[in-house]
């Protein structure tokens, strides 16, 4: 994990004094925002593709993001222009 990545210890009492079911509501947040922010940079990058194929895209980097740290960012980012 990048140094940026790191939460800061604000940041971990924050989401610690949170009840378990906003932390959940909050990360379902942070997930369907992180879709829309990828389909827009993918449909930036190919305005030519058809909206399946940016979901379909957006479904792959999301599989993606588990591995190293780097995978994500370099998928979101470019990496499929390979």
């Amino acid at each position: 994990m990048l140094p940026d990545e790191q939460a800061s210890s604000k940041q971990i009492e924050i989401w610690g004094g949170l009840a378990g079911v906003k932390r959940l509501h909050l990360a379902e947040l942070l997930y369907w925002s992180a879709g829309k922010l990828i389909i827009a940079g993918l449909c930036a990058l190919h305005p030519e593709w058809p909206q399946e194929r940016l979901e379909m895209e957006t479904r792959r980097i999301f599989l993606r993001a588990g591995g190293d740290s780097g995978t994500f960012r370099k998928a979101a980012c470019g990496g499929c222009r390979g």
